[in-house]
């Protein structure tokens, strides 16, 4: 890919967001792109203009939200569905720190962004920004522990959870929806699946 083909697609992600930031109660902002493809996520810095009405910032989100931009082509409603539905219960049963999904002004979860001068179509998700940092040395036994804690944990809540009647779960490289009784396959916020 040639440079200018590269920075009018960035041009054009950039445009995307910032409308998708009108569908929602953040107020100014400031957009960083974190990964740029078929699903591009952008780091919300947002700032509420002094009398307007702006999102309460989740705790430990510090008024920072992470906007996930999916191309419209391919983007599987019924599978970020269900995994919106889990990410909700488990913030809302357990004490787990996990991203929030964000309603849009209408309570549309996953609100559809046109602009009639940018060729591409998109879905958009706004979650709570997850404090932290990547680690990539310096792993210890401690971390390690903490890690399967968090699993554990997740483990537990998912033998009480109910799921709604039709969930979706990836499997390897596609996914597929199942009907549900009382069984459920969990699904990690990193959407991989535990069997």
């Amino acid at each position: 890919m040639d440079t200018a083909s590269y920075n009018s697609q960035i041009r054009q992600l950039r445009i995307l967001a910032e409308a998708a930031l009108t569908h929602y109660e953040v107020g100014s902002a400031r957009l960083t792109l974190l990964s740029h493809g078929e699903h591009s996520v952008f780091r919300v810095a947002a700032y509420a203009r002094s009398g307007a009405a702006a999102l309460k910032p989740t705790e430990g989100s510090g008024g920072r939200f992470a906007l996930h931009l999916c191309q419209k082509d391919g983007f599987d409603r019924g599978l970020w569905n269900s995994e919106l539905q889990w990410l909700t219960a488990l913030k809302r049963d357990t004490d787990l720190l996990v991203p929030e999904p964000i309603a849009a002004r209408d309570g549309e979860l996953m609100p559809e962004i046109r602009i009639e001068d940018v060729e591409q179509e998109c879905v958009c998700l706004l979650f709570s920004w997850m404090p932290g940092r990547s680690i990539d040395s310096g792993l210890s036994p401690t971390l390690f522990e903490r890690v399967g804690t968090f699993l554990a944990r997740l483990h537990q809540y998912a033998r009480q959870f109910v799921p709604p009647r039709v969930l979706c779960v990836r499997a390897g490289i596609g996914s597929r929806c199942l009907r549900m009784k009382r069984c459920w396959i969990p699904i990690l916020p990193l959407r991989a699946v535990m069997v």
